[in-house]
């Protein structure tokens, strides 16, 4: 309600007050209405159902050329299973790493954060991989909270394509995910990506719509200026 969101929007304003932090930002997935203070954006992402199990999913939700390209995954020789924080985390994150490259993107996450988030996390921070002819040719690293999995970062390489290694690796998280009683697999922002909503809404994911709120510190308005009068010294 609006005194939770209220308390929630202090205790983050909070965190701006500590030293090197540029800004702090939280997801309203509800979509209460906005905080004064607080940009804010709608975005969506996709859910899949997963409380009625995962048999009647493959039969009624996913689409049959999806049920296909998993079957022809494994009949080539693909294998998922959970990953660990040593040689699978390292290999995995080479993948991430270099896709992100591969599309212009400046911004990486640490390795040390995956390796944290992994030694931390229990069995709330999970990597699954994907191996063919014994190389590890993709992962998901997802949150598993309360009745509700959320995919944070997937990525296979080029190469493995023709063996169909991502298809897999969501069907065989959902399958482990309703089996242990989970209700809800979040897929995740799309981006604007018009092929990943199409493929997310082919394993039967719906759209549902959220908020996510963001504030800068006074260091981190600082720190925009200066990358903006960068930009524009280069431009020019």
């Amino acid at each position: 309600d609006d005194r939770c969101a209220a308390d929630l929007s202090l205790a983050y304003a909070s965190v701006l007050t500590t030293t090197g932090t540029l800004n702090a930002s939280w997801i309203d997935f509800y979509g209460a209405k906005p905080l004064a203070g607080w940009e804010s954006r709608t975005t969506s992402t996709h859910l899949i159902d997963l409380s009625r199990g995962f048999q009647s999913l493959w039969a009624d939700t996913i689409e049959k050329q999806r049920k296909k390209r998993s079957r022809r995954a494994q009949r080539m020789g693909v294998s998922v299973r959970r990953g660990n924080a040593d040689r699978d985390l390292k290999q995995f994150y080479e993948i991430y790493r270099n896709r992100l490259e591969s599309w212009g993107e400046t911004t990486q996450h640490p390795l040390k954060l995956f390796a944290t988030l992994l030694d931390r996390g229990g069995d709330s921070v999970r990597l699954y991989v994907a191996e063919h002819d014994g190389g590890i040719v993709g992962g998901h690293f997802n949150f598993y909270w309360k009745n509700t999995v959320t995919a944070w970062n997937g990525f296979t390489t080029p190469e493995s394509h023709q063996f169909q290694p991502a298809t897999l690796l969501y069907i065989e998280c959902m399958k482990s995910a309703s089996e242990e009683g989970f209700a809800t697999y979040n897929l995740g922002e799309s981006l604007g990506k018009p092929s990943l909503v199409a493929f997310k809404e082919s394993l039967g994911g719906v759209v549902h719509d959220y908020t996510i709120l963001r504030r800068q510190s006074l260091l981190g308005k600082l720190a925009t200026f200066i990358r903006s009068a960068r930009t524009l010294r280069r431009a020019s």
